[in-house]
């Protein structure tokens, strides 16, 4: 079942699953519960990390930055951003606990002031994985820049920002029918975008998820 609101940016929370079928979501909140609750299929899925290095190597030293220090909030990046293969990628953050207050999400191009996406709104949402779609918003990313993507709330105790970066970047790997097969195949390219999309979509990938996670050192908290 998904509650959405059809305004600047819609806010959809699922109460189990996520599925990236579903064309309306362009939010999607995961209870943390369901994570756990998810059966694993055997993959062995090893992100190895681009050999020219994360998108924030590439730009001025003056617009790098770690995000957000809190444990509350987090994108699902390794430290410095990463590479999609798809211009318009599925980003993926998590929340801590439920949120209930202002949304702001923020989409630039490195080198410009003029942000390509930002939109406010009022959303009530569950702990756990969220996403941003941005072809829902019709943003398409364009081979060879830099982008700079954030999640900021403003709401009850919570006043929290996280920024990362991502590149869109044509491959030719993952052209198969087998979502652990691609995702394997992705990650290896260093594609983590994704890779991490399809493990994360997918109940029987959990272990892989949680994996991904591990090898770039995100850990969630309930």
């Amino acid at each position: 079942m998904s509650i959405c609101r059809q305004k600047n940016v819609r806010a959809c929370v699922l109460a189990v699953g996520l599925s990236l079928g579903m064309a309306a979501a362009q939010l999607v909140s995961m209870p943390s519960s369901s994570l756990a609750q998810s059966t694993n299929e055997e993959v062995d899925v090893v992100f190895v990390p681009p050999v020219d290095g994360a998108p924030a190597e590439r730009i001025g030293a003056g617009t790098r930055g770690s995000g957000s220090p809190s444990d509350r909030l987090k994108l699902i990046v390794p430290q410095g951003g990463a590479l999609s293969s798809s211009t318009s990628p599925v980003l993926y953050w998590w929340i801590a606990a439920p949120y209930k207050g202002k949304l702001q999400l923020s989409l630039t191009r490195d080198g410009t002031d003029a942000p390509l996406l930002d939109a406010v709104e009022d959303v009530s949402l569950k702990a756990g994985l969220n996403t941003l779609s941005l072809g829902d918003f019709g943003v398409r990313l364009q081979a060879g820049d830099i982008y700079r993507w954030s999640i900021s709330l403003a709401g009850g105790d919570l006043n929290e920002s996280a920024f990362s970066y991502v590149e869109f970047r044509k491959t030719d790997v993952a052209s198969g029918g087998n979502p652990a097969k691609n995702a394997k195949a992705l990650a290896g390219a260093g594609i983590w975008y994704d890779a991490f999309a399809l493990v994360a979509a997918n109940e029987k990938l959990s272990g892989a998820r949680d994996a991904m996670l591990g090898q770039v050192g995100i850990k969630l908290t309930n």
